[in-house]
């Protein structure tokens, strides 16, 4: 086509533009895209990934490449979004100018060209990426599936807590120097996009933050209605590899690099405690109050008061002690996995200030500070081998869970009288924590047989755990000696926290079976780990009133026992203060020595 200027004054002297199309099955779209993305900008080229498409999706490129400037790219077989934008960035930046711009869109007429124009400009102001966002002032979608409206909300918000600074991490059109995504590609070589899903376009944003890209969001309406043809995406398919990609991903953003630090002490920075009052955590804060203040009122609270008032003090000192020694039991197992029981009182007071931490946290993640405690007090210690031994403990602490709410099941089944159907649920559901223990412990002492082992990977998502696992019990110096070491530690705990509450029931004149706070409430005390307010805030304290409500309790009572308990834990933790502060002030010191290292290059 003939040379022009473009809406905007944009001519042929200037940068050229390489719009990245992935394509899966799209004749329908492509001619009317091709002719919106030639009216939209000139000094172009084209990048069509043709994604292993039966219909005619590449006859239809091909004539258009006869008049416009397109390259195609083929696939043989439909590898899925990742691969088709692999594919198409590898090829652009390997020979594309450096000061070129990558536009990334769908190619089913979802995104308009037209926007191109106004989203260069940005990147003319000096960002590194421009995403079009339907979550900015003078954003919005419509015509989109609810099921997608929540996975997208879901996903984002998830994003953010984990320091994304991008309202719409999800958003596939985008505006991104070739600049920015050489170096992008130079930090992540093969790892810069791991997943063949549409996720891969939150993990190639998510690898642009934390390369140092600036990045800036503009406005967009999109009516999913003007799409023709189906849907490709999958959405629980979707939901898993976001929940794989989130668990694996650290920290969103680029960190300070300090040269006094050798290569394993910077990979340890990662483990650096990452919370803190954002305005994140504030709203889980309100409304964990609201919460509690929902479960309050229910309960009438001139009679709550009453239950509460009327505590024995003495009973309540007594529960504090048997918290103090019930942490034994955790930092037990993080000094025989760590190798090291010689220096047993250091580590107890580390996971005081965990517990402590644990206690005013989202989801207790404020535990996982522990490493940072650990190896204030023990330099010769990596923070990464802590961290590992408490995920470990923490397999077993999984399994012990599961088999106490069999258990527990089993016995309100027997308390209520009901059918045998229910038990026989019950049942199963015990014989499957048998099943699960089982297999645990033939991984943990290394008894699996070769022929398993090469059945094993021959089934991909079993053979990755498999080999995972292997991987991991060897990064701990695990011994089967330890493993029972830490059974141990994980047994005795839990029987003390069990003694914890039995002595909180007696303080509130509440008699109930041993069985009970044996089986069901360390099972119930697992809500506090849903990270919808800190920690549990209101649905721990919902949860007992409905359990001590079945009991033939009443609400009053269970609300009353949650909030006893609650204050006794806190209480104890306090002890561990002085080690989280000092660790958390040791924290802040590296940030800003860091930060200063930083300012001082610039």
């Amino acid at each position: 086509m003939t040379p022009r200027y473009g809406i905007w004054g944009y001519d042929e002297s200037m940068s050229t533009i390489y719009f990245l199309l992935p394509a899966y099955n799209e004749e329908q779209n492509l001619p009317d895209l091709f002719e919106a993305i030639d009216a939209a900008v000139t000094n172009y080229r084209v990048v069509l990934v043709n994604d292993g498409s039966k219909d005619r999706t590449g006859d239809i490129a091909r004539q258009y490449a006869m008049r416009m400037p397109i390259t195609i790219l083929t696939h043989r077989r439909n590898g899925g979004l990742g691969a088709a934008l692999n594919t198409g960035i590898r090829y652009i930046v390997a020979h594309a100018e450096p000061d070129a711009v990558v536009v990334t869109m769908d190619s089913d007429l979802t995104h308009d060209p037209a926007l191109v124009p106004a989203m260069v400009r940005e990147i003319e102001r000096g960002y590194d990426v421009v995403v079009t966002s339907r979550y900015v002032r003078g954003g919005g979608q419509h015509n989109l599936a609810l099921s997608r409206r929540v996975l997208s909300r879901g996903i984002n918000t998830l994003l953010r807590l984990k320091g994304s600074k991008v309202l719409d991490n999800t958003s596939g059109f985008r505006c991104i120097r070739v600049d920015a995504l050489k170096r992008a590609l130079d930090k992540y070589q093969h790892s810069f996009i791991t997943t063949t899903e549409f996720t891969a376009t939150v993990e190639i944003l998510v690898h642009l933050q934390s390369s140092g890209a600036r990045v800036k969001e503009s406005p967009i309406d999109l009516d999913y209605g003007k799409k023709r043809g189906q849907s490709k995406m999958k959405v629980l398919r979707t939901i898993r590899t976001y929940i794989r990609m989130l668990t694996t991903t650290g920290r969103i953003g680029p960190r300070p690099a300090d040269p006094t630090l050798d290569a394993r002490e910077t990979d340890d920075s990662d483990l650096q405690p990452r919370w803190h009052l954002s305005t994140a955590n504030g709203i889980r804060l309100l409304v964990g109050i609201a919460l509690l203040a929902v479960v309050i009122w229910y309960s009438r609270p001139a009679e709550l008061w009453a239950v509460i008032s009327g505590v024995s003090v003495l009973y309540l000192v007594l529960a504090g002690i048997v918290h103090l020694t019930a942490t034994v039991g955790n930092a037990g197992k993080i000094a025989v996995l760590c190798d090291k029981r010689d220096r047993f009182g250091s580590v107890f007071k580390a996971n005081l200030a965990g517990m402590l931490l644990a206690d005013v946290t989202p989801g207790r993640s404020g535990y996982f500070v522990t490493p940072v405690v650990v190896t204030d007090i023990i330099p010769d210690l990596k923070r990464g081998k802590v961290l590992n031994a408490i995920f470990f403990g923490q397999m077993f602490e999984f399994l012990l869970r599961a088999g106490l709410l069999a258990a527990a099941m089993l016995t309100v089944f027997y308390t209520l009288g009901v059918s045998r159907d229910l038990y026989l649920y019950g049942l199963l559901s015990l014989a499957l924590v048998a099943a699960l223990a089982a297999a645990f412990f033939v991984l943990a002492f290394n008894k699996v047989p070769p022929s398993l082992v090469r059945v094993i990977d021959r089934i991909g998502f079993v053979s990755r755990l498999y080999h995972r696992y292997v991987n991991y019990v060897g990064s701990i110096d695990y011994t089967p000696r330890r493993a029972l070491g830490v059974f141990l530690f994980t047994l005795l705990g839990w029987l003390l926290t069990a003694l914890r509450w039995m002595v909180v029931g007696y303080a509130l004149g509440i008699d109930l079976p041993l069985e009970w706070y044996l089986f069901l409430f360390p099972a119930l005390s697992a809500v506090s780990f849903i990270p919808v307010s800190i920690s549990g805030l209101g649905v721990v304290e919902g949860g007992f009133a409905v359990v001590f409500l079945i009991l033939g309790g009443s609400i009053e009572m269970g609300v009353a026992f949650a909030l006893v308990d609650r204050a006794v834990a806190l209480c104890a933790d306090l002890f561990g203060l002085p080690y989280a502060a000092r660790a958390l002030g040791r924290y802040g010191a590296e940030v800003t020595s860091a930060k200063s290292l930083g300012t001082t290059r610039s």
